[in-house]
């Protein structure tokens, strides 16, 4: 079996072929599931979920929030994030292309209302929402109820004749022990068929995420601040190098080791906001950024919290990507059309 695959940066298709394939692609699990032989039965019921982004002297939380809806007794919450707070989430069917998932006027004002509800002197207004994102969850249906809110949260995980394993459904707090699940399921299969390569114990819950290498035994967050003022005090100013630090954790010394050999890097990225340009290198070189919105939305997150969501400099880093991955003028203002793109849409409700 294998499957064929577009790069979508290059249009180059190719295929690739295994033993055994793992499907873990969410809201498409049904229909990529429905490829494989003998598979027709649908077991996923999606659900859009949305969250809004709010300035924190609008909602301002020493700790997350966690309440029920007046109204449908749905599971809300509100959690501090920097100079921001963001509100979550809806929870209702979504039949339509998971790709085309947006907030719309309807989920915002709900998500807006509610949070009036519990904290009234707030006196939140659409108006204070800076930036909304929405998704699809993959969860699992629940043949006896009706209401979406009711599907379940655990996980589902299916091996097909052909050796097409799935795992849809579950949650963020579980995804170790999905994918733990998944290596086994497959492990058992190639076994099964006689195709099991040499393989080890994985030990991935004693390996520190990169961050964390090198973390020191005493002083943790403290001594990493306390070094990074010591190292580069007459680089960057407070704000920025907490905000590097509280990122990148060990790693905000490599992101700020660029500065050294070019002093542009030092720029804050929007004059009001303490990203800087060395973050939109470190981007492209270590993080496996390709794209305007790799940076602005996944990278940096200033697609989120920045007032404007970054339009004000969108030209400003698809030309400094464009110099180091050589892009010509028209990938430059492809890539500001397709960001640009993506703010409207996530500013769509407005419009409603």
């Amino acid at each position: 079996m294998g499957v064929r695959v577009r790069d979508e940066l290059t249009a180059e298709e190719f295929e690739i072929r295994a033993h055994s394939i793992v499907n873990a692609t969410g809201p498409w699990s049904d229909r990529i599931r429905n490829l494989s032989k003998g598979e027709t039965v649908s077991r996923l019921r999606p659900t859009k979920g949305i969250h809004i982004v709010v300035p924190t002297e609008k909602l301002q939380l020493n700790n997350a929030i966690v309440c029920f809806h007046p109204k449908d007794g749905r599971v809300l919450f509100a959690i501090p994030w920097g100079d921001r707070t963001y509100i979550g989430t809806t929870d209702t069917d979504y039949q339509e292309d998971p790709a085309d998932v947006a907030a719309s006027s309807e989920d915002v004002h709900y998500l807006v209302d509610v949070t009036n509800h519990y904290f009234p002197s707030t006196d939140l207004h659409v108006d204070d929402v800076i930036s909304t994102w929405a998704g699809v969850r993959p969860l699992v249906a629940d043949e006896n109820s009706t209401d979406e809110s009711a599907t379940s949260r655990e996980h589902f995980l299916k091996l097909s004749d052909d050796g097409l394993v799935t795992i849809a459904g579950g949650k963020l707090t579980t995804y170790r022990k999905m994918a733990a699940e998944v290596v086994d399921k497959c492990i058992e299969y190639l076994r099964v068929i006689g195709q099991l390569p040499k393989i080890r114990s994985a030990n991935t819950s004693q390996e520190p995420l990169p961050g964390a290498v090198g973390w020191p035994e005493e002083g943790g967050l403290e001594w990493i601040e306390t070094e990074m003022k010591e190292r580069y005090g007459q680089l960057l100013d407070d704000e920025t190098r907490k905000l590097l630090v509280k990122t990148y954790g060990m790693r905000a010394f490599d992101v700020v080791d660029q500065i050294q050999d070019d002093s542009m890097l030092k720029e804050r990225i929007l004059p009001e906001r303490p990203e800087i340009m060395a973050q939109v290198l470190f981007a492209m070189e270590e993080e496996i950024a390709h794209t305007v919105r790799d940076i602005l939305i996944r990278r940096t997150q200033i697609f989120f919290r920045a007032q404007d969501q970054g339009l004000s400099i969108v030209n400003k880093v698809a030309t400094y990507m464009g110099s180091i991955l050589n892009w010509d003028a028209d990938r430059i203002e492809s890539e500001k059309r397709e960001y640009i793109a993506e703010v409207e849409r996530s500013r769509a409700w407005q419009e409603e």
